[in-house]
């Protein structure tokens, strides 16, 4: 994942399929999201209150920022990584819903 103090988002990509994820940090760098490889997904609080205005969320644009400056890092996995790493995002966009609703 990303070091601790700094913004850079990775790009986590699995070869063969060239399939990926961005990984992007809060602004106050405390959080982890991750964003979908077409840009239409986040896994923050903002992107689901904002959803149904299809207003997105920060993190969106942010991401489109660092992608047209070449601001980024990627790492490489197999294929066979993929299930897991998505069962990841998964438990920690949950986690994130359970913070911020106090479940």
């Amino acid at each position: 994942m990303v070091e601790k103090n700094t913004n850079i988002p990775t790009k986590h990509l699995f070869l063969p399929s060239e399939k990926f994820w961005w990984e992007i940090r809060s602004r106050n760098n405390v959080r982890i999201y991750f964003i979908d490889e077409k840009g239409e997904f986040c896994s923050c609080m903002g992107y689901y209150f904002n959803y149904k205005r299809n207003e997105g969320c920060y993190h969106l644009e942010k991401i489109k920022m660092y992608v047209e400056l070449g601001k980024y890092r990627t790492i490489v996995y197999r294929d066979e990584d993929y299930s897991e790493f998505a069962k990841k995002i998964v438990n920690e966009t949950i986690n994130e819903l359970r913070r911020s609703s106090n479940i």
